[in-house]
């Protein structure tokens, strides 16, 4: 069993949240949760190493940590369509989880202010993300400031919520620190959210994006060729199963026309401010890399 498995079902038996919730497989989201791609507790832990050593309440931390962002996680996914809810016991497990999962804070052996403030930084970064979430969702994205906003507030937020928290178990106060790390997890957010959107371009038959007519970042590019198939369709032209008897056509338009390219140079403009500000923060500019490796993870 791998040790972050162990440490959720240790904590979950702690606070007897087994019991409290008997008609949800928890086993099933545990199982989940410690066998995804990337953990949001390691960019919270690089936050900790260099400034504190990593002990047991780290761990835990880490492990709630990417508890919350699993559910929150989940409920985008069902407000986007990428997961079936048809009688709504995922959203009603994730409703149940999530408030549980930050009183799991309680347990841990830290002082008491510092728990105050870690659970500031995750309400205050849930709320952004949710705004975020909400841009996403009501289609208000226009141009490359409101896309940055939007993903800086859905994704960075998110980052934010695990650097910010590590920061803060290591012991730093200093408010200019936090401002940064939020700064540069906008930037990382940002990323992960362009490449998300390219993925849903060389996915547009299983990806619900285009199916929900969302704006994402490559189609805000192809918004001023309404001839193309991409302006078609998002003009009511083409329905979306035409869209998908085009699949290689619409492909092509967007690696020819220009949009795709675009996408990795506004991605490589995102790395460069977020490399900037990295190098502008007290206790982290000092070695960088530890940080901006986790640039090549987005991708």
């Amino acid at each position: 069993m791998c040790k972050k498995k162990v440490v959720i079902k240790e904590l979950f038996r702690n606070s007897k949240i087994e019991e409290k919730l008997t008609s949800f497989d928890l086993d099933q989201m545990i199982e989940e949760v410690s066998s995804r791609s990337f953990f949001f507790s390691e960019w919270m832990f690089a936050h900790i190493e260099g400034v504190s050593e990593l002990d047991e309440r780290h761990e835990q931390l880490g492990a709630i940590i990417d508890l919350i962002i699993y559910l929150t996680d989940q409920l985008d996914d069902i407000q986007d369509g990428d997961i079936k809810d048809e009688k709504g016991l995922i959203m009603n497990r994730a409703f149940m989880l999530l408030p549980l999962t930050l009183s799991l804070l309680d347990e841990l052996s830290f002082p008491s202010l510092v728990v105050t403030k870690i659970k500031d930084i995750c309400c205050q970064s849930l709320i952004e993300s949710a705004n975020g979430q909400a841009l996403d969702l009501s289609n208000s994205v226009k141009d490359e400031a409101d896309y940055h906003k939007m993903a800086s507030q859905k994704s960075g937020a998110l980052f934010n919520l695990a650097g910010s928290t590590g920061a803060i178990a290591a012991g730093i106060e200093n408010e200019q620190v936090l401002d940064q790390i939020k700064l540069y997890s906008g930037y990382l957010g940002t990323i992960a959210q362009i490449y998300n959107d390219i993925d849903a371009i060389y996915e547009i038959d299983t990806h619900t994006d285009l199916q929900n007519k969302r704006m994402i970042f490559p189609v805000l590019y192809m918004m001023h060729d309404r001839d193309s198939l991409i302006g078609r369709y998002y003009s009511s032209k083409l329905t979306y199963r035409q869209l998908l008897s085009f699949k290689d056509e619409v492909i092509s338009e967007f690696e020819n026309k220009g949009a795709i390219p675009f996408c990795h140079f506004y991605i490589k403009k995102s790395e460069k401010n977020f490399i900037q500000a990295v190098k502008q923060t007290p206790v982290y500019s000092h070695n960088i890399n530890h940080l901006v490796r986790y640039i090549e993870r987005m991708s």
